[in-house]
């Protein structure tokens, strides 16, 4: 049979609850903005030499700056071909929630950095030659297991 609690039993419950959530470490949620992006046809090997001498390149200057934590470019093995949503995702992690854009001066800036000798305009254009962009998401981590390491 259930018994009712009492006003001074709901109370010592209370304080009880209270008295432990201060002594749990909050920590900084962490965010991840996917890019969902679908390459054109006939345009894979661009896509990939795009990747790995343009974003790659800017996604290290990036993360060696503190803007993001760790980046991520997964490419889809099943589904694909047309069915598939997304050929890749193209993910930035973050401590707390994404900042804002760069801006065209600090990315051209980042660019230079990287030793990338396109402008942005051009860079921009390339990219929209070769691929184009289904989707953004921004996710919050609820659990993880493990750290996310520097150079992992």
């Amino acid at each position: 049979m259930f018994k009712s609690i009492t006003v001074p039993g709901a109370i010592a419950l209370g304080l009880l609850c209270c008295s432990i959530v201060p002594g749990q470490a909050q920590e900084t949620p962490r965010f991840s903005r996917d890019y969902c992006v679908k390459v054109r046809d006939d345009k894979p090997q661009e896509y990939a030499a795009f990747l790995r001498d343009v974003t790659a390149k800017l996604a290290k200057i990036r993360v060696e700056a503190g803007v993001a934590d760790s980046f991520v470019i997964a490419q889809a093995v099943v589904p694909m071909g047309a069915s598939a949503r997304c050929d890749y995702h193209i993910v930035s992690i973050y401590e707390g929630f994404p900042p804002a854009g760069r801006g065209a001066e600090q990315a051209a800036a980042d660019m230079k950095k990287a030793g990338i000798s396109m402008t942005r305009e051009a860079m921009i254009a390339k990219r929209d030659e070769v691929s184009y962009l289904v989707g953004m998401d921004i996710w919050r981590w609820r659990e993880r297991v493990g750290p996310t390491t520097k150079g992992a």
